[in-house]
């Protein structure tokens, strides 16, 4: 039986077991409806409690005010991507324990970019046009229905580079 296997196994036998708090979030709107319900004027963002978004993103944990917002603009997505490229980080070298990363929403014909960058440490290789950051991964979102750019920081527990055996923790810049 291969790892996926026996994952997918314990998985469906216990789905619980998989998430670090004692139940996964809980939607307040299914995808039937027409509108999320309405949210305050400003929300407020405080990372009191961690989920396990994805499976396959071992160590990578979302705070409540992202799992908030990925539910208030539908976007769960954009975590399914993040997640899809853990494996790839863990492969690369000098990857920084800070990454940034982001979607740019183009408006007119509903695209968007999905990027993961870094900040460059090296001073001498801050450039105006690359804004002192490098594009680990870049992918292009042929639709989506976002109505606004966004930005996450995943911070690794490990000092200097990442670690992908010491736990992520992916947050709203308001939570930091």
């Amino acid at each position: 039986m291969s790892n996926f296997e026996q994952f997918k196994k314990d998985y469906l036998a216990n789905p619980a077991s998989h998430w670090h708090c004692p139940t996964p979030p809980k939607l307040k709107w299914s995808p039937t409806q027409d509108e999320p319900p309405e949210e305050p004027e400003a929300p407020i963002y405080e990372a009191d409690t961690y989920y396990r978004f994805s499976p396959f993103a071992k160590g990578w944990l979302a705070t409540s005010g992202v799992m908030n917002f990925s539910e208030r603009n539908r976007c769960y997505w954009v975590l399914d991507v993040l997640a899809s490229y853990v494996p790839t980080l863990a492969k690369r070298k000098d990857v920084d324990y800070f990454l940034i990363v982001t979607v740019q929403v183009n408006q007119e014909d509903k695209t968007a970019l999905f990027t993961i960058k870094q900040e460059i440490r090296d001073a001498l290789l801050k450039t105006e046009e690359n804004k002192g950051e490098e594009v680990l991964i870049r992918q292009a979102i042929d639709y989506t229905d976002l109505k606004e750019n966004l930005k996450f920081w995943a911070i690794n527990e490990s000092p200097g580079n990442y670690d992908p055996k010491n736990q992520t923790v992916v947050l709203l810049p308001e939570e930091y």
